[in-house]
This record gives C-alpha cells, sequence and structure tokens, in this order.
C-alpha cells in the first residue's frame, strides 16, 4: 500500500532537503501541495523555531507511532460553500463597520436626526445621505417643497412636510461641529455608496451560495429561524459529519465549550473556549437568535437563563450549543427537525 505524504510548497521551500530525504528513508512518497500542512504534524508539537533535525524527529517518531493521519479534503460542494460563505462572513462584517462609522459621523454632524426618523439607516435617511443633504446648514437653506418633493419620493409618500418641518426645525437648533460639516457630509455620502455597494455584491452572492447548499443533501432548513447562510456555514465548516463521535466534540470544533481560564494563578471564571472555528461560531450565534425569536421552547429556555445571569450573550450560549446539537444530529442522520425532542 503506497504511503502518500502532503507537504505545503512553503515547507518544502524553506526545510530545503531535509524533510525530503528523511522521507524518502521512509518510502514515502513526497506530493507538494500548496496551503495544506503536513499531515505528520501535531498541533503544538513542531516548534516554532527553525530546528530542522528536531522536527524531523519529531515526524517520525509520529510515523512510528501510527499516529500519523490521513489528509481529509473536503467533496466540491462543501469546499464551495466553506469559501463563499467566509467571504459573504467578511463582506457582512465590512458593511457593519461602515454602518458604525457612519452611526459616529451622524452623531458629530447632525445628532438631532433620531428626534426626526427612529431608523437612522432607513432608506429615506440614506437616501439624503448620499446626495449629501446631511448637514444642518445646507437642510436650513433648503426649500421646503423641494425637500418635501423629495423625501416624499424616496419615501413612497410616507413621509411628507410635517416630516420636512420638524426635520428644518431640527437642523436649525442643531447642536453639531460646525466647522467640519462639509467634510462630514463627503464622508456620510461615500459610505453610503459604499454599503449599497456591498448590497449589490452580497445578493448574487447570497443566490450562489443557495443554489450551491440546495444540492447538498440535507434538512436543515425545517428548524426554526435558521437561514441559507447559517445553515451553509454549519455543514461546511463542519465537514463530514462522521468525523465527530459524538456532539461534545461538534460544539468543542465550533469553540462553544465552556472551559475555566485564569491568569497569573488567579481564576476568570467559566467562558466558551473560542478554539474552534469563527466563521461557523459567528453563524451558529447568529441562527441561535433567530431560534430563540421563531420556537417558544428555546425562547422560554433563554428567558429562565437570562433571568439568571442579566446578559444576553452568556444567556444565548447554552442555545448555540443546543444548536449546535440539533443540527449535527441532523445533518448526520438526514432527518427534519423534531420539535418533542427538544428539552
Amino acid at each position: 500500500m503506497e504511503k502518500i505524504l502532503y507537504l505545503s510548497l512553503k515547507q518544502l521551500m524553506s526545510s530545503g532537503n531535509l524533510y525530503i530525504f528523511t522521507l524518502l528513508l521512509l518510502d514515502i512518497n513526497v506530493l507538494p501541495l500548496v496551503l495544506l500542512k503536513l499531515v505528520l504534524i501535531v498541533k503544538g508539537r513542531i516548534r516554532k523555531t527553525k530546528t530542522d533535525k528536531i522536527d524531523c524527529k519529531e515526524i517520525l517518531e509520529l510515523y512510528l507511532k501510527g499516529e500519523a493521519q490521513p489528509t481529509k479534503i473536503l467533496s466540491q460542494h462543501l469546499t464551495s460553500l466553506k469559501e463563499l460563505t467566509r467571504l459573504y462572513t467578511h463582506l457582512v462584517d465590512t458593511k457593519t463597520n461602515l454602518s458604525y462609522r457612519i452611526r459616529e459621523y451622524i452623531y458629530q454632524l447632525f445628532p438631532e436626526w433620531e428626534n426626526t426618523f427612529k431608523d437612522i439607516f432607513c432608506k429615506t435617511i440614506l437616501y439624503l445621505l448620499e446626495k449629501q443633504f446631511s448637514s444642518p446648514q445646507l437642510l436650513s437653506k433648503t426649500r421646503r417643497d423641494k425637500l418635501a418633493h423629495i423625501i416624499r419620493k424616496v419615501s413612497h409618500g410616507k413621509f411628507g412636510l410635517p416630516v420636512v418641518n420638524q426635520l428644518k426645525e431640527n437642523a436649525q437648533n442643531s447642536f453639531g461641529i460646525p466647522l467640519i460639516q462639509q467634510a462630514l457630509s463627503l464622508n456620510l455620502s461615500l459610505l453610503v455608496k459604499s454599503i449599497n455597494s456591498l448590497d449589490n455584491i452580497l445578493i448574487p452572492l447570497e443566490n450562489n451560495i443557495k443554489n450551491i447548499f440546495l444540492q447538498v443533501p440535507q434538512h436543515l432548513l425545517t428548524v426554526p429561524g435558521v437561514a441559507v447562510i447559517p445553515a451553509s456555514s454549519f455543514i461546511s465548516e463542519l465537514g463530514n459529519p462522521n468525523d465527530f463521535s459524538n456532539a461534545d466534540k461538534v460544539i468543542a470544533w465550533f469553540g462553544l465549550d465552556i472551559v475555566w481560564k485564569s491568569s497569573a494563578g488567579k481564576g476568570k471564571g467559566y467562558h466558551v473556549s473560542k478554539t474552534g472555528t469563527p466563521y461557523g461560531r459567528k453563524w451558529v450565534y447568529v441562527a441561535a437568535g433567530e431560534f430563540v425569536r421563531h420556537f417558544p421552547p428555546a425562547k422560554q429556555k433563554y428567558l429562565k437563563i437570562f433571568k439568571e445571569h442579566h446578559i444576553h450573550k452568556s444567556s444565548l450560549i447554552p442555545i448555540c450549543a443546543d444548536l449546535t446539537k440539533i443540527l449535527f444530529a441532523m445533518y448526520r442522520d438526514g432527518t427534519t427537525f423534531d420539535p418533542s425532542r427538544y428539552h
């Protein structure tokens, strides 16, 4: 039986011929494969310093002990889902950061926006920000009929002259920073345009993810509140469910297991380990929030925990663990969601 060892191209280049010579002595075929880690390396066993001889000794010991594990490569669908959902996550995080920056600039430029509109990210406000109708000085000088026509058109008749009157009154009495209104107005316009560009990317990206996800045999969308993106991230980050002997290992893989953390011999309490995949953990957290909203038994459990801790994240983590177990069992067994089994 042929013994194959995958080495990353970087390792081959940095380590010279020492690895290759050692492996050839073991009659192992060496295949350079970019971005794949050395199969025989166990996390934490190889030193970070450039000690090739010690590294080779570690490799030989692992091989002779039979602790070497074959490289596990995901299927084409799961690999594609992993790359697409990770890009989607990155773009969503970027959009969120841009939204935070918009809020910061609004509080500096015209903090009274919220006195007129309850949601500063509604379509009407974003349009006004994009067209640079954001500074109190410009809003005060703009004719009422012109501003009312713009707002009425963008909001499809939801807002009219009363909102314009309140907006102009707030603009005249605003305590925003007057010296940098032009600069802040331009910044807000550019940020809104950036968010609109991201939306134009996210929509087709989500459609592609959905098309690939539906080709994978699963019934995860039968869980209340679980959408395509969280489910796609879950199965792609999980990989082959048969690689996990029980649900606790899956919870640890997603970094949702509870561990005791301490520093300098002083305990800091129990926390989630966060040692697993950050992408999958983030979307499990999002899905758990929707699960609580759409599934009454999960909401009851959440409220019970929240009553004790009074912290949203701490109360939602047990729901994340429950949902991880549910999704894992459903994906492994190919079953649909059974509400009666949740407790």
